[in-house]
């Protein structure tokens, strides 16, 4: 295993990763925009379009959004709220209310976390013990499914 994770994104030059940056922030918002009730009114609140968002200096224009109004929205429009950006197909029901995802958000944490445990110094060589006390069994389960991408057998859990 090379030093890197993903050497093509963290080896390449400033000026390359503000324009990847520049560019998933655009595809982001855009998103947001055309697949939300609630984001494309606070982003129109805010006098913000997608147009309007070219690179990380217009971060700033962005509304802030708060626990508070996701809850209050979630609450207004029940089960998920207007916040929820995925398409009802895409969803995977939660275990518990305040869980929910898409089958790409699950390989993303699980790619998150075969990234920090390389960051950790995990190589194929490395002895892990991965124990789990208690409740989330999704942090677990996330780093069970991350283990074998950096080159180690998870053994199965008990």
């Amino acid at each position: 295993m090379d030093r890197y994770w993903d050497p093509r994104i963290e080896t390449m030059s400033r000026d390359e990763l503000g324009d990847v940056q520049a560019h998933r922030l655009h595809w982001q918002v855009r998103r947001c925009w055309d697949g939300s009730e609630f984001y494309h009114e606070h982003l129109e609140a805010a006098g913000v379009r997608p147009e309007d968002v070219g690179g990380l200096d217009d971060l700033e224009r962005l509304p802030l959004l708060t626990r508070v109004e996701l809850e209050a929205d979630r609450s207004a429009h029940p089960p998920f709220g207007r916040a929820v950006v995925a398409r009802a197909n895409w969803l995977i029901v939660p275990k518990t209310p305040s869980t929910l995802s898409t089958e790409a958000d699950a390989v993303n944490r699980v790619s998150v976390a075969a990234r920090a445990l390389c960051a950790f110094g995990t190589r194929p060589a490395s002895v892990l013990a991965v124990a789990q006390f208690g409740e989330p069994r999704s942090a677990l389960e996330t780093i069970q499914a991350a283990v074998p991408q950096v080159g180690r057998h998870a053994p199965p859990r008990a």
